[in-house]
């Protein structure tokens, strides 16, 4: 080990300014989210995106699937342009996809992903990583998650958000219904 290398490290250091705080989990607000989540922007997963002027998100890896495009069940996320009507739709991959979040304004912001297993008992994991580093900053397991459930973070920076199957007999892939920016 050198001056050179611990420059280069101190560098990738400096480069890197992302980070996470998990604040919460949140299993009560179920697809009511207007009011609580999503003031400065969402992604309502088949319904509707408005993000945020500091946030650039790129989605990879994922396919799309709608359970039921109109439904007053409590577990689907409320439709961005109606109080009344929901809709059941995710995100998804067999093995694993990623949410690249960019904020570009240095600040932190809350950050929301809705996770409703509509039909099965799946089982995944969310990573929170430094999209230059690839460093874990943060990581949440998921289970039995019907009734839907919010992971909440503080973000900065660059991050993405890596949803992974974890597998078992009736987890047929991993899923996102809906994300959102405070």
């Amino acid at each position: 080990y050198n001056g050179v290398n611990l420059l280069n490290d101190l560098a990738g250091a400096l480069a890197s300014s992302a980070s996470a705080t998990f604040v919460k989990a949140d299993t009560s607000t179920m697809g009511t989210w207007k009011g609580v989540y999503g003031k400065d922007g969402y992604n309502v997963i088949g319904n509707a995106i408005s993000y945020p002027a500091y946030a650039a998100v790129a989605v990879s890896g994922k396919s799309n699937y709608t359970w039921t495009t109109s439904t007053t069940d409590v577990r689907a996320l409320q439709k961005a342009g109606t109080a009344t009507d929901r809709i059941a739709a995710c995100y998804y991959a067999g093995t694993s996809f990623t949410v690249d979040v960019n904020l570009t304004d240095q600040k932190s912001h809350q950050v929301s992903a809705y996770c409703e297993d509509w039909d099965r008992a799946r089982n995944q994991r969310i990573d929170v990583l430094d999209a230059t580093t690839n460093a874990v900053l943060d990581s949440r397991t998921l289970t039995g998650f019907r009734s839907g459930d919010y992971l909440v973070w503080k973000l900065q920076g660059h991050t993405v958000l890596r949803f992974t199957n974890l597998g078992g007999s009736n987890s047929p892939n991993c899923i996102l219904t809906g994300l959102f920016f405070n």
